[in-house]
């Protein structure tokens, strides 16, 4: 007893051990019985929603704004074949969510990005023998299922011990130079990777591009060092444990729990950005390689991240000429 109240017998670190297997079990029941059913798009689904829940948001609202996100992927997904419409979108989308800078909920809001620009260049296929429109229809459905999923298991083991991250507020002028370049950046990454790289792989420049920018060119420039650190790390890790790409329902469990891991270790626990890019690195090339071809896409997954640490550093030197004369304390904090 403390104070009149009974401690609950669950530590924070237990409930999201018990959460991360109600998770992933979908997943696993999936790839055993079913593995086109689920696919990517319940992944983006779960993905999103961990870190709109960052935002601390009553459980209606939050569950109105993963509805939003499937249906923008869903939008997403039908500019597929279309690069400058595709990377107009992403430049909308992507400017509109780095406006959050503002409010200081900037790690909150940029998975809509993510999940926006991955959606575009690498729309998943539920069943190949429908149309484009029935599959997108499919894909929308399987993201709101793996975020409303996701929510209902976070919130009914985690209950108030979910994380409500909130960084230091940017200015008007900053949050308008970070979101016009971010757009620009976003939208011709998006552009060039749908002309001439049309494959999931290059999907992870649009990743490394709105994790690691940010307002400070320092902060940036640190990210960068880690993001790269952690992807060798992350990518030696899976070499080593490729055999399990063989076994689809092993690989599933394994990667989705080592993805909700690498997400506790930097969200929750708070700890080295390095061992969380090494985690999420090795999960993902175990979630998305074919067994005989772990190798080739460990190469596409370093050759894509060092090319979008170029974009971020190229990026965050233009919104640091944007904002040169800003005083410190008037540019966000990671």
């Amino acid at each position: 007893m403390n104070g009149g109240k009974q401690s609950h017998p669950w530590t924070p670190s237990a409930r999201y051990c018990v959460a991360g297997v109600l998770v992933t079990l979908p997943t696993v029941v999936a790839a055993a019985i079913w593995p086109q059913f689920i696919g990517i798009s319940w992944f983006f689904g779960m993905w999103a929603s961990l870190y709109l829940m960052l935002k601390g948001d009553h459980l209606v609202v939050l569950a109105a704004k993963c509805l939003g996100v499937a249906v923008l992927g869903m939008g997403a997904s039908l500019l597929h074949p279309y690069p400058f419409l595709g990377g107009l979108f992403v430049a909308v989308v992507a400017g509109a969510a780095a406006c959050a800078i503002r409010w200081g909920t900037n790690s909150a809001y940029r998975i809509i990005s993510i999940v926006v620009s991955l959606t575009v260049v690498a729309p998943a296929v539920q069943f190949h023998s429908l149309s484009r429109f029935t599959n997108t229809a499919w894909i929308g459905l399987m993201m709101v299922a793996g975020s409303l999923w996701t929510v209902l298991c976070w919130k009914l083991v985690l209950g108030g011990h979910i994380p409500n991250v909130k960084q230091r507020p940017a200015s008007r002028r900053t949050t308008a130079s970070f979101a016009l370049v971010v757009g620009i950046a976003m939208g011709l990454t998006t552009w060039v990777i749908l002309t001439w790289w049309p494959e999931y792989v290059a999907g992870w420049t649009m990743i490394t591009v709105i994790v690691i920018i940010q307002a400070d060119q320092t902060e940036t420039l640190s990210l960068g060092e880690k993001r790269i650190a952690g992807t060798l790390v992350g990518l030696a890790i899976a070499l080593l444990l490729s055999p399990i790409a063989n076994y689809a329902i092993l690989a599933t469990a394994f990667g989705t729990l080592l993805f909700l891991y690498a997400y506790w270790w930097l969200i929750v626990a708070k700890r080295s950005y390095r061992v969380s890019v090494a985690l999420l690195t090795s999960a993902v090339v175990i979630l998305d390689s074919p067994p005989a071809h772990v190798d080739l896409i460990a190469l596409d997954r370093l050759v894509f991240t060092l090319v979008g640490v170029a974009v971020a550093l190229l990026s965050v030197g233009i919104i640091h000429w944007l904002i040169r004369n800003e005083p410190k304390s008037e540019i966000a904090s990671s």
